[in-house]
């Protein structure tokens, strides 16, 4: 497989390199177009297979900058690469791409183009709708998104101007070509708030509704506090506490008491043990695990929608 470093190899020369019988070739095909899915393999003109790093490529995430350009993060180790607003070659924020280091711009920094769009971010994009004469556009609530979404007069579904929509890509951008698409939904007017946090949650990606699975399983917790909760645990229950969340805080589970003593004054501060409730490995844990962190909405510019705030507390 030395030759394969140097020079991308056809499906034929793979499979004689790698001694794949004929029972395997099906195997071998599928993992070669997971591979270059991925992109741990980029495949060329001719029907050729080659490694990124042998081709003077990187794959990585694509992030945009409102102002046009653009980086490529590396999925692996090394600098960030550079890429021209006319270099972007139809990729949208969050593609994942295969970009060709042409150069180096001022400061040392990499500089290159992008050559393959290896997978798509979005497949359906939030954002203003506007008419226009005979067809309408989508400008992306995302101002990463650079691209606005031209809607044909027969995509437009009753939507009406100024509205905030969801719009399905049904062709890509490319090279001097702006992409199109159809409104598939029209959530509402930017005015109203709860139009506001539907925004913030489509825009990035934020699942605020529970499976079906965990919604069953939080249904058979039981109400009261069994004499196994209580056990090894110091019991407050009989002492004057006050929950310091807001009266239309979703969960109490913070509060405080304070206690008169010969010396001063005792704090007492009390934070529920969610965890006695959630068994490892169940549905509630895994789903817990996957939303990782609490999202705090804060006002802040943007076109039509404040920003999330993240931290690492847990959801």
């Amino acid at each position: 497989m030395k030759e394969a470093a140097y020079r991308p190899l056809s499906f034929k020369e793979l499979v004689r390199a790698f001694g794949i019988n004929k029972d395997e070739r099906d195997r071998f095909k599928k993992s070669l177009k997971r591979m270059v899915a991925e992109g741990t393999l980029i495949k060329i003109r001719g029907g050729r297979f080659g490694l990124p790093s042998k081709m003077n490529l990187v794959t990585g995430e694509l992030t945009c900058h409102p102002d046009g350009f653009g980086f490529v993060c590396p999925e692996g180790e090394g600098e960030d690469v550079y890429i021209n607003p006319r270099r972007l070659s139809g990729a949208m924020h969050g593609d994942t791409v295969a970009a060709r280091v042409d150069g180096y711009k001022g400061g040392g920094k990499r500089e290159g183009t992008i050559i393959r769009i290896i997978k798509r971010a979005h497949k359906v994009v939030v954002g203003r709708f506007e008419r226009g004469k005979g067809f309408a556009v989508v400008i992306p609530s995302d101002e990463r998104i650079l691209d606005q979404i031209i809607i044909p007069r027969e995509e437009i579904n009753d939507a009406r101007e100024g509205m905030i929509v969801s719009a399905e890509i049904t062709r890509w951008p490319a090279r001097n070509l702006s992409a199109t698409g159809k409104i598939v939904e029209v959530i509402g007017n930017p005015e109203d708030p709860d139009v506001e946090a539907e925004v913030i949650l489509k825009k990035y990606g934020l699942n605020n509704r529970f499976p079906m699975d965990v919604m069953r399983e939080v249904k058979d917790i039981p109400q009261s506090v069994s004499e196994e909760d209580v056990k090894d645990r110091v019991d407050l229950r009989g002492r004057t506490t006050i929950t310091i969340d807001g009266e239309t805080a979703k969960d109490f589970d913070d509060a405080v008491s304070i206690e008169k003593t010969p010396h001063g004054y005792r704090l007492w501060v009390s934070i529920a043990d969610v965890s006695n409730y959630v068994i490892e490995g169940s549905a509630i844990d895994e789903e817990a695990y996957g939303r990782s962190t609490s999202v705090y909405f804060r006002t802040g510019p943007s076109r039509c929608c404040p920003r999330p705030s993240q931290t690492a507390s847990a959801a």
